[in-house]
């Protein structure tokens, strides 16, 4: 394949993201970057992709993500119709669909052969009571972030009472139409089909509108002061500690983090075998150390929080089987530029030894 890429971003050249998902890093600096490396590049937006003005096949492509569920709806839509034009997505449709869903992250990891904290992805509450489970759990809503939809449930009860704090319930007007379907209705017969008894139908429809909300039930480790974010950028990895709030069990959204990690071998070796399996130019992890164990609380390709690069004051760096720290002031936008070339020019390799 040439080295050519097409990236792919948003309304007026948006690439999320910098300081917050709603501004955007610089494009001028990862075209800067492909060209010097002797990348040939186009940028595209994601309405050109998908009214054709920009034709792609057989290509490597880089995409953008939004936090706007009709856009990321959109988004989805147009990469799997990437995907199915025989290109190369960076990163994969299964890592899209990992974005704000917490759900399929569980489920791909299993894909993926990640076997880390026992967990079920169920859809309603009714079906916890098919599976054992040793509580305390954390609870955790599909999408979310800062710790936004984590609860700890000690046991069924408090389990309960999380889901239902999140589960929307039904309007008024509904409520008023099941009084109606109930009291208010007799035997119908509609043309072509068998009469039906209106009192069945009111049940059948009762459960029908029912609200529920898909979430993750995922095993709790206790006593857990800090964990660490490790983000992975194409071989550079920075690293910082996330302490947890007093008296909470989150350090997700807690602020209070540094960068006084001690040691960070084992934490690097862990990191590195798990960043083999999804083979990415960028990903983020959260871990926690219990001991000589370390557990994957969650990770994301697409959408992270830039703050372990842009407040660092370098990264690791794997020379000779030990992870040397590299001192280096960040440019956010130029971090992630270079490691996108560092990936593109290793994978372009790869297929042409292919």
């Amino acid at each position: 394949m040439d080295r050519k890429l097409y990236l792919i971003t948003g309304r007026d050249k948006f690439l999320g993201q910098f300081r917050k998902p709603w501004v955007s890093l610089d494009v001028k600096i990862f075209e800067e970057e492909l060209a010097n490396s002797g990348w040939k590049y186009k940028v595209c937006e994601f309405h050109q992709v998908a009214n054709g003005i920009c034709d792609i096949r057989d290509s490597f492509i880089f995409y953008t993500f939004s936090q706007k569920v009709y856009y990321l709806n959109y988004l989805k839509d147009i990469v799997y119709y990437l995907k199915l034009r025989n290109n190369i997505l960076i990163p994969p449709y299964e890592l899209l669909l990992c974005q704000e869903n917490k759900g399929f992250q569980d489920l791909y990891k299993k894909v993926l052969k990640i076997d880390e904290l026992k967990s079920l992805y169920v859809s309603d509450l009714r079906e916890i009571d098919n599976y054992s489970i040793d509580y305390p759990v954390v609870v955790k809503t599909i999408t979310g972030s800062n710790a936004n939809g984590v609860f700890l449930a000690k046991n069924k009860e408090e389990l309960q009472k999380a889901v239902r704090s999140f589960t929307p319930v039904n309007t008024i007007g509904e409520k008023l139409d099941l009084i109606r379907r109930k009291y208010f209705r007799f035997k119908k017969k509609v043309n072509g089909w068998p009469e039906f008894e209106s009192r069945q139908d009111y049940h059948l429809y009762k459960e029908y509108i029912r609200k529920s909300k898909n979430f993750v039930i995922q095993k709790f480790i206790s006593d857990l002061e800090h964990d660490f974010r490790v983000l992975y950028v194409a071989g550079h990895y920075y690293v910082t500690k996330r302490h947890v709030r007093k008296g909470d069990f989150r350090a997700s959204g807690s602020k209070l983090f540094d960068f006084d990690t001690g040691d960070v071998q084992p934490l690097l070796d862990y990191a590195e075998n798990l960043i083999k399996k999804f083979n990415m130019p960028y990903l983020s992890i959260d871990l926690a150390k219990v001991g000589n164990n370390i557990h994957l609380l969650e990770y994301q390709a697409n959408h992270f929080g830039n703050n372990v690069i842009k407040l660092s004051s370098g990264y690791y760096l794997k020379e000779a089987n030990n992870w040397k720290f590299i001192t280096e002031k960040p440019d956010v936008s130029r971090v992630l530029a270079k490691g996108l070339v560092r990936y593109l020019d290793n994978i372009h390799d790869v297929h042409v030894a292919r």
